[in-house]
């Protein structure tokens, strides 16, 4: 070893700690020591086990040597948003083939909640990306038509109804309680509020009731 070289090995014990006379070589030592243990997959104490988060809030991400990944805290995981209703929502189509927003007297109800907000009828997502947007209806009309109905559903961001996860299907009477979902990857501005609509294709002013409905939605990218 030429005078004046470092001899640093690749995971130093306490021992060898104690025989090095500066604190720079401590400190170099103490480098080969993470490096060694991150080439052998050691983590925060444990053998294959990497985590990452705010562990004094308790709020934290894990990825296990198997290849799981879970999430730890309140508040954490991905952005996701969700609301629902078991109550009727009645909603007046007023004009034929015009899409109108699901949006009533009873109002919709916020379910769980990650990097979003609520407020009926809508979610708002709070960060930018492309999301996955899924969502589910059982509607009847609150008297028998006099005709079948075709409707179509949608989602709408902003006011403005979207090309993606659209679906339809027919309402015969009032007590054809129809069910119909749909989902669709959309990619939303920070702030886009997310909604439902419907339109009925087939005649003006009918009153639609939503008996139950769920709208479910999950960052899955950047934009």
């Amino acid at each position: 070893m030429a005078s004046g070289e470092l001899l640093i090995p690749d995971q130093p014990e306490e021992d060898d700690l104690q025989q090095w006379p500066s604190e720079a070589n401590r400190t170099l030592a103490e480098i080969g020591r993470l490096l060694g243990r991150l080439e052998k997959g050691v983590w925060n104490g444990h053998y294959g086990k990497s985590t990452f988060g705010d562990f004094v809030a308790g709020t934290y991400l894990t990825h296990e040597s198997t290849g799981d990944t879970y999430w730890t805290g309140e508040g954490s995981g991905l952005v996701f948003g969700h609301m629902y209703t078991n109550a009727t929502i009645a909603v007046i189509l007023t004009d034929q083939s015009t899409w109108y927003e699901l949006d009533g007297a009873t109002a919709w109800i916020t379910g769980e909640l990650n990097g979003c907000t609520f407020t009926d009828p809508g979610i708002t997502v709070l960060k930018a990306g492309r999301y996955s947007i899924r969502w589910s209806l059982a509607t009847d009309f609150s008297a028998t038509p006099g005709s079948k109905q075709e409707v179509e559903y949608g989602i709408m961001v902003d006011g403005a109804i979207q090309n993606g996860g659209r679906t339809h299907r027919t309402l015969a009477n009032s007590t054809d309680t129809g069910s119909t979902c749909s989902e669709a990857i959309l990619d939303l501005a920070a702030n886009a509020v997310i909604s439902l609509a419907a339109r009925n294709e087939t005649s003006a002013g009918k009153t639609i009731h939503v008996e139950h409905g769920n709208l479910h939605v999950v960052q899955i990218g950047g934009t």
